[in-house]
């Protein structure tokens, strides 16, 4: 039996109206909320995203407990308390698979509301991810005018941050003799930095390495931003500067 073209047609819309149902019933039982990425994984939880390497290490980034935004010379966390959490929604989730299958571009968005010290807010984090490249935009909504976003990421523990200068940073109370003698045989330049001092200028780009001295994480820096670190806490942070206002959405990459 031969078919008309119209019949052709309504076939073919058929059967994709029929894959677009499954894949929609899959995503409302399975919400995506992982990323395969070339080192290990990176899942989305209440808690932010959370980069698990297949070498054990793992950085939290992605969560407005952890970021900052300032006013002036004042600084506090986007927010306090986090009333609500979710991810993206179904239509979200739905355009993550169309992007996956079409643009080999994976991604996932968590979205948080809460309180702050000056009102409500609410954050909103993308994550994207190509080739060793991840992108994580922020779209940031206050109650109050802010003039600087500190972008946070937990590293994992016993990691260093160095700098594209061959210098590492350390906080007071951590340069012990074992650190001396590391340093030394990654050809490093040790440099003691206070909690939330900013590093030296003229920084092109963040190196975060593990206890071995391997590369983990790049994050390229630009001359308008400045890095500090709390290494009590495997803090470190990235203040950008943004035009005065109560909503901003700002980009951050790094490079596997």
């Amino acid at each position: 039996m031969k078919y008309t073209t119209i019949q052709v047609i309504l076939k073919a819309f058929a059967l994709l109206t029929m894959g677009l149902i499954s894949v929609a019933f899959f995503l409302l039982k399975y919400p995506t909320n992982q990323i395969f990425v070339s080192q290990g994984e990176i899942d989305s939880t209440k808690y932010g995203y959370n980069l698990y390497e297949s070498s054990g290490e793992v950085f939290t980034f992605g969560f407005p407990l952890n970021d900052f935004y300032y006013h002036g010379f004042s600084k506090s966390h986007l927010l306090n308390v986090v009333s609500e959490s979710a991810n993206g929604g179904l239509m979200e989730d739905f355009l993550v698979v169309l992007k996956d299958v079409f643009l080999n571009q994976k991604s996932m968005k968590l979205v948080f509301k809460g309180k702050n010290s000056d009102g409500n807010g609410e954050v909103d984090y993308g994550v994207k991810y190509f080739g060793n490249r991840i992108e994580i935009d922020r779209k940031i909504s206050l109650s109050k005018n802010f003039d600087a976003i500190g972008e946070s990421i937990v590293i994992c523990p016993g990691c260093l941050v160095t700098d594209n200068k061959h210098r590492v940073y350390l906080n007071q109370g951590f340069l012990t003799q074992n650190m001396f003698d590391f340093t030394a045989k990654m050809n490093l330049t040790p440099l003691i930095v206070g909690k939330d001092q900013f590093l030296p200028v003229g920084i092109s780009g963040i190196i975060i390495l593990d206890k071995n001295g391997k590369v983990r994480m790049q994050i390229p820096t630009y001359p308008n931003e400045q890095a500090s670190m709390q290494e009590g806490w495997s803090l470190l942070e990235i203040r950008i500067p943004v035009q005065s206002a109560r909503s901003v959405t700002i980009k951050q990459i790094i490079y596997l």
